[in-house]
């Protein structure tokens, strides 16, 4: 490749580099560490979690013991041992016989049998273990929806552990409401309603349950339902939910259905023409409207006395879909922006040293070629930071320490290069050929160490987190980099200095 050519080229990836960071504090990200923030922890309920799979096991099995017609199956749930005891009092040969082929429906949960005419369901801690870390992975995704939704930006969100979430918000301080949302599990329910309490303490029926309503308005009151334990239908088959305004021009939230969706919410609304249907969000009872006639086109409405900041949060955690089992913070940590300040400072301060320590060094102990191993290292953190602006990273503290790492290892190649011109200077040899055979016989000792480096900073960014992952970012760009630097940009630096040139020594 012509020497102008390779010049242009090195120049061209100066300018657009400065091109890419202009201006800098717009395209580099600061992590929680250095801007400040909140660090929440979140864990799943795994009692909570446990008692969802029963209930919704417990709700198939009965689906499948009426279809195949197995008869008198009572089933007892035992809150304290979180757990369902089932029990065929029809003891007859056929009618166990039918009993026992269908409770395999339970599998995943576990079914033990207790007696000939009794089985009693149960989650044992191995498939609880999977089942919290599934339900961690899908909680992710879903808080990074609302998250997403309410417009807080560089969210950092990743699973702790087997069952803990970890949210970071760099540059937020007050953010009480996308916090209320990610806490809140969006469990809309569709059930139907038996008739009014007048307090939790209400005598109910075998397949009742009382729930509280929201409450009224104008009042510290809060009413009470008597509700089918059944749950008809779940929020899962939503598309859409948007907050509007009902008939009487109230705020609500409109929700819109996939098929699936419509489909099962015409039958149900068939079948329960004059009945009132109670819609249920997170525990408690929005609303819960008589049925006057099929509601046939995939919409229903919940209304309330709710204002335009409620509506817009069911709205936004219903879009976004509900959490696959309750979560409960663990804990809250507030970053302050002087601790991130103080951060940078020291970190910036840091890097600025070992530079110019290293420039020092190399100048000192290979004088010119020093200075272009130096003039490399800063092209090296330039085309770093051009490199962090593309991939839109974020810098961490740890990332600090990776660059401040990388200035060491910029020069790391040229020593190995010009040792090796030396020994071929001290052979006689001329400083052109010098030159080149330090550069072949140094680059598979350059190669080698670098991408044991590099192998190592792949494996921190696949399996590490947070600021793990910002460390080999920058570590992984830096080895690349530098090796381009040192390999190629010195090069060429000292074939322009030799070019056209009789030059019977070499500063080095």
């Amino acid at each position: 490749m012509n020497i102008r050519f390779k010049v242009m080229f090195i120049f061209v990836l100066i300018i657009l580099a400065f091109w890419i960071i202009y201006p800098i504090n717009q395209k580099i990200t600061l992590g929680l560490d250095l801007r400040g923030g909140i660090d929440l922890v979140y864990e799943v309920d795994t009692f909570e979690l446990t008692r969802n799979v029963l209930e919704t096991k417990a709700r198939q099995l009965k689906q499948a013991l009426e279809k195949n017609s197995v008869a008198a199956a009572k089933f007892t749930e035992v809150k304290e041992e979180n757990s369902f005891t089932i029990t065929v009092e029809d003891s007859s040969k056929s009618n166990l016989e039918k009993a026992e082929a269908t409770m395999a429906v339970a599998e995943p949960a576990v079914l033990n049998k207790i007696e000939s005419n009794k089985w009693k369901l149960t989650v044992d801690a191995e498939k609880l273990k999977t089942f919290s870390k599934d339900a961690a992975g899908k909680a992710v995704e879903i808080i990074r929806n609302r998250i997403d939704m309410y417009g807080v930006k560089e969210p950092l969100i990743s699973t702790m552990g087997e069952n803990r979430v970890r949210i970071q918000l760099p540059g937020e301080g007050e953010i009480q409401k996308a916090v209320d949302a990610i806490g809140s599990t969006a469990q809309l329910q569709f059930r139907m309603m038996k008739r009014m309490a007048t307090s939790l303490n209400d005598k109910v029926e075998e397949g009742e349950e009382i729930v509280r309503g929201a409450k009224e308005p104008n009042s510290d009151s809060f009413p009470f339902y008597v509700l089918d334990k059944e749950v008809l239908m779940t929020g899962d088959l939503l598309v859409d939910a948007r907050p509007s305004f009902d008939e009487s021009q109230r705020i609500c939230v409109a929700m819109e259905f996939n098929s699936e969706g419509a489909k099962k919410f015409a039958e149900i609304t068939t079948k329960h023409v004059g009945g009132n249907m109670a819609i249920v969000l997170d525990g408690m009872v929005q609303t819960a409207p008589r049925i006057i006639q099929p509601i046939t086109a995939g919409r229903a409405q919940i209304t309330g006395q709710f204002s335009d900041e409620v509506a817009n949060k069911y709205a936004i955690i219903l879009r976004a879909g509900a959490l696959p089992a309750p979560i409960k913070k663990a804990s809250a940590v507030l970053v302050g922006p002087t601790l991130g300040l103080d951060s940078i400072s020291k970190g910036v301060w840091a890097s600025v040293f070992g530079a110019v320590f290293v420039i020092v060094f190399m100048i000192g102990y290979y004088k010119f070629c020093g200075l272009i191993a130096s003039l490399a290292v800063l092209l090296n953190i330039l085309f770093l930071v051009a490199v962090m602006a593309i991939l839109k990273s974020t810098l961490t503290l740890p990332g600090i320490a990776g660059i401040a790492l990388t200035l060491g290892m910029a020069v790391d190649a040229n020593v190995l290069i010009y040792e090796r011109i030396k020994e071929e200077l001290k052979l006689g040899k001329t400083i052109r050929a010098a030159i080149d055979a330090g550069f072949d016989r140094a680059f598979l000792a350059i190669w080698d160490s670098n991408l044991t480096t590099l192998i190592t900073a792949l494996a921190l960014y696949f399996y590490g987190t947070g600021p793990i992952k910002g460390f080999a970012v920058t570590l992984s760009a830096g080895i690349v980099i530098s090796m381009f630097t040192a390999i190629f940009v010195v090069k060429v630096m000292l074939d322009l200095v030799i070019s056209g040139r009789k030059i019977k020594s070499l500063s080095i």
